[in-house]
């Protein structure tokens, strides 16, 4: 991968979570739905396609995801962006942005893992 290949890669992911975390602190997760992989026990789906606003599993998906964000930052001072990094496995290239959520002189480090679904890269994990 070229630099600038890399570097297009890292903005755009971080423009995506970015994006994430303006919809959880709105409280609107139907504003999720644009930026994150629908995740779940139809494997036809899972990590194939965003999730479905008006599908109620995937929209109770999409809460779970909004809840899981607002505890990351519950109490914190705000949150870094660490470390970017790609990686290959079975479900495809994976983009990665650690990112600390700084509590005090506590931190909380969390790994928001994207994929490439066509020309959209959409957030497919959360990993602590």
């Amino acid at each position: 991968m070229s630099e600038p290949d890399y570097l297009q890669e890292q903005e755009a992911t971080k423009k995506s979570l970015i994006k994430i975390f303006q919809a959880v602190r709105a409280g609107n997760v139907t504003d999720l739905a644009p930026y994150i992989l629908y995740k779940g026990n139809d494997k036809t789906r899972s990590l194939k396609v965003l999730a479905d606003i008006n599908n109620p599993d995937d929209l109770a998906y999409l809460q779970r995801i909004s809840n899981r964000i607002v505890r990351y930052g519950e109490g914190s001072d705000g949150y870094s962006f660490s470390l970017f990094y790609s990686e290959d496995d079975a479900d495809g290239k994976w983009f990665v942005w650690e990112t600390i959520f700084n509590k005090g002189a506590d931190r909380k480090i969390c790994y928001f893992r994207f994929l490439l679904v066509g020309k959209i890269i959409a957030l497919g994990d959360i990993d602590v």
